[in-house]
């Protein structure tokens, strides 16, 4: 390493810790946190410091991985992570600031790469002190509450000097990032030295939030030799103590074989690092495409900026280019697609002091990232904290498997769908197919909760069966890294324009299921002669249905596609794709259970320009639409011993029918997407005495701005059989939602066969139940649900028959905020909630039963 030097003799700092417990806002464990580290100076290899001597005994954790996800303590977790470097600031009190940025935007998870050159200036020699102090670092990220991807390499990238190696490797003999034994020699000796640090603040041993480690760093040598070299890295990092699962960012290298790791992701910049047009996207990738069977999908890298060489156009120009929008596309088609663990590089880039950065880059390493250099919050950040939120308030996202979706009725929309194998929610993701568009399209979508996984879903004819009749040069293939998602690993394609395939077929249904991809182009449709549909090819999903038809009279028909011979400005080719034919029957051939969504005349789904919707849908209970509101919690209070969760589920209702008002005059019924609340400044739910709550947990898709609002949490008085008001100013009998943070939600808790006193609001159900009866339009107020008339005029309500009902209740006494927050709701067997662009934030309070006041701890997977 060359420019600032330090010698031997600098000192490490003794630092006493001690043990505490710390809820963890990820929702799946309480971490502990600290440990004691006594001075030592920079040593050379080999001396050893004391042990450290908890006050208290700390609690492990288990941190495993399955298909899905990760699992801490048994409970899945989705990883939300981003990347920071220590040493891009070399300000030990601002390490803190930046983790508890990164948690307020969201995120659960930092990812940290250490840089062997920076704390070794000469063979034997390793300072842990002041600006390297790495036991530092990982008590702050603990402290703020992140769990911690650890990436000690040996070699890193990171745009530093020869990749993190020490200056003095490269007077050594033998080759580097090989298993070398000379290599390996000081390759072992920096580990050693790392990895002591890294395991005392592992999580699996309670001391600490790492809660996974990276074994090297984008190494792709698949050959024998590249395999030995990593399995000596992975019995190393075994032997110094490393417990948590073994990670990488190969891009699948070393999912199998010797030195195969426990989780092997891709690292995606779709957007490269050519800054110079901001304006100019790139189509969005598909990082599912080589994911193996037994192991989550997980990003370790996907883009949150790009660096900026020397005569580049400058980070704001980066920024630009890496900006809200295209967080809210891109990392949203990667839950599309079933990533439960993404890491953004960078979440804060810092500066290249020094000599630390390599020669192409100058002192600024900005990156355009979500908190930039100076420390300033650029757009990106609000974006990240309403996805993030999101990805820790809906449990059920963090196990789904691929659907198939009905195309939405706007051919330049795609819907890319996927289901929740134990509650049946069910995600849909929309964008544009081409996503460089910036038009504007409304759409209506279908949702059916009769669809089952893809894994379980079989089609009439794969597409090399005889009953497709290809004409032209189409290739046929099977088995290749591609295909890997298509049914039966076989797929047929063609670029050529009018190269076809015919399909004769009896029924009264048809469906093209078909890949898409960025270099697929445009095809033409015809259905007994006639063309009916004009298709975009593109996009990123397997076993799509690119095409379907239903309400054919029953008989014998003819299905033609036709290769077309262009395609969208977001791709690259003309390729159009056959992977199945199906003739759909019986109850695969009826109509959605929700055939239109939105449902209410007159409303739509709109994507303005570079946009993208999460369309959260569960086949029971409530779910709601929350716009941003700011509790009375306090930061630092802790639940007491009694505390509740506050959203529960509710059980399926024992009868079809609920009557639900909304207040200040609106109407009852869908709520436009694109509504513009006033203000809402008071939350109250309210229940029976004496009823037994449901406290299973309950799946919630929600929305939120990251706008300021105000909520006050009150009691509901009501009245028992003897006509006695109960409840006054006694939180024992209501269920009270809080909100932990500004971006949050409120929503309701469950009562068997037992409605609330009141209920209000300013929107209307997301999704009417078939058959429900609409009440009169209501003027501002409450209204009681007791069966008796309602309180405020025209609200003449019946009782909604096995579910508790919230109260959201628009206080005239406040001044009015524009966007401020507001809720949409139904109970029903189904519901459907819409999530805008600005969407996905909320998390859930905890609120003790003795005083009206709730933590700022939250608890999602009580959700």
């Amino acid at each position: 390493m060359r420019g600032n030097r330090i010698s031997s003799e600098v000192m490490r700092p003794g630092r006493g810790r001690r043990w505490r417990a710390v809820l963890s806002t990820a929702a799946t464990i309480a971490l502990a946190a600290g440990m004691s580290a006594p001075a030592a100076a920079a040593r050379d290899v080999g001396a050893q410091a004391p042990a450290a001597a908890p006050a208290v005994s700390p609690r492990a954790h288990t941190v495993s991985i399955d298909g899905y996800s990760f699992l801490v303590d048994g409970k899945r977790t989705y990883l939300w992570s981003g990347e920071f470097h220590y040493f891009r600031l070399p300000s030990p009190d601002l390490w803190r600031d930046i983790f508890q940025k990164m948690k307020a935007a969201g995120f659960n998870s930092t990812s940290l790469y250490f840089d062997w050159g920076y704390h070794s200036p000469k063979p034997g020699v390793y300072d842990f002190s002041g600006v390297r102090d790495v036991d530092k670092l990982l008590d702050m990220a603990e402290e703020a509450g992140l769990y911690v991807i650890a990436r000690p390499a040996p070699y890193i990238n990171a745009e530093v000097d020869s990749g993190g190696l020490p200056g003095w490797l490269t007077t050594k003999a033998g080759n580097n990032r090989s298993d070398d034994p000379r290599f390996l020699k000081y390759a072992d000796e920096w580990l050693t030295q790392i990895d002591r640090i890294i395991a005392r603040h592992q999580l699996t041993n309670g001391t600490g939030s790492v809660i996974a480690y990276q074994v090297e760093n984008e190494y792709y040598n698949g050959s024998a030799a590249g395999h030995s070299y990593m399995k000596h890295l992975e019995d190393k990092a075994r032997a110094d103590g490393i417990t948590v699962p073994l990670t990488g960012n190969n891009n699948g290298t070393f999912n199998s074989g010797i030195g195969a790791l426990d989780v092997d992701g891709p690292d995606s910049y779709p957007q490269g690092f050519d800054c110079s047009n901001p304006s100019k996207w790139n189509g969005v990738p598909d990082i599912s495409y080589d994911h193996p069977a037994g192991r989550p999908l997980y990003s370790p890298e996907f883009q949150g900026g790009a660096f900026d060489p020397w005569g580049g156009p400058g980070y704001d120009k980066c920024a630009q280019l890496i900006n809200d929008q295209f967080a809210n596309v891109f990392y949203k088609q990667n839950i599309a697609v079933g990533a439960t663990a993404q890491s953004f590089y960078m979440t804060y880039g810092g500066t290249n002091w020094g000599w630390l950065g390599m020669p192409q880059n100058y002192t600024s390493y900005d990156y355009g990232a979500a908190i930039r250099e100076n420390r300033q919050l650029d757009p990106k950040y609000d974006e990240d904290k309403l996805i993030g939120y999101f990805t820790q308030s809906v449990a059920p996202l963090t196990k789904t498997e691929t659907i198939r979706a009905t195309p939405p009725d706007d051919s330049a929309v795609v819907d890319t769908a996927r289901m929740n194998p134990d509650t049946r929610t069910q995600f849909h993701v929309l964008r544009h197919g081409n996503s460089t568009s910036t038009a504007v399209d409304k759409t209506h979508i279908a949702v059916d909760f009769n669809a089952q996984p893809s894994a379980d879903t079989t089609y009439t004819w794969d597409d090399p069966d005889s009953a497709l009749q290809y004409t032209g040069s189409w290739s046929h293939v099977a088995d290749q890294s591609y295909t890997g998602g298509d049914y039966k690993h076989t797929e047929s394609f063609s670029n050529k324009a009018g190269d076809s395939v015919t399909v004769p077929f009896d029924g009264t249904a048809i469906r093209w299921i078909g890949s898409k991809t960025n270099n697929h182009g445009n095809a033409d449709v015809y259905l007994d002669g006639t063309k009916v549909a004009t298709v975009d090819d593109s996009g990123s999903e397997n076993q799509a249905v690119v095409f379907q038809k239903t309400g054919l009279p029953d008989g014998a028909h003819t299905l033609k596609i036709v290769v077309d011979g262009s395609h969208s400005s977001g791709s690259t080719d003309d390729y159009v794709a056959i992977d199945a034919i199906d003739v759909p029957t019986g109850t695969a051939a009826a109509e959605p259970t929700y055939p239109v969504v939105p449902q209410q005349p007159g409303t739509a789904i709109t994507l303005d320009g570079r946009d993208s919707h999460v369309i959260v849908a569960t086949d029971f209970g409530v779910l709601g639409s929350v716009r941003s509101v700011e509790s009375e919690a306090r930061p630092g209070e802790e639940p007491a011993e009694d505390a509740v969760p506050v959203l529960q589920r509710l059980e399926p209702p024992a009868e079809q029918g609920l009557q639900f008002a909304e207040g200040a005059g609106g109407q009852v019924g869908q709520a436009p997407l694109d509504v513009r609340p006033q203000a809402l400044d008071r939350v109250e739910l309210g229940r029976i005495p004496g009823q037994q709550d449901h406290r299973q947990p309950f799946p919630l898709g929600h929305e939120c701005l990251h706008r300021l609002g105000g909520v006050g949490v009150q009691p509901v008085p009501h009245h028992d059989q003897r006509g006695l008001e109960q409840v006054v100013g006694a939180i024992q009998e209501v269920d009270v939602v809080a909100l932990a943070e500004r971006a949050a939600l409120a929503l309701a808790a469950g009562v068997p066969a037992q409605p609330v006193t009141q209920a209000g609001g300013q929107a209307g159900p997301v999704a009417q139940q078939p058959g429900h009866r609409e009440p009169s339009p209501a003027a501002t107020g409450h209204f009681d649900l007791r069966g008796d008339a309602a309180s405020a005029p025209g609200a003449a309500l019946g009782r909604p028959t096995g579910h508790a009902r919230f109260v959201l209740e628009a206080d005239e006494r406040a001044s009015r905020r524009p966007e401020g927050f507001t809720s949409c709701q139904v109970a029903s067997r189904h519901a459907v909630i819409a999530s805008s662009s600005r969407s996905a934030a909320g998390r859930a309070g905890i609120c003790t039963l003795k005083p009206i006041r709730c933590s700022s701890r939250v608890t999602p997977e009580t959700l």
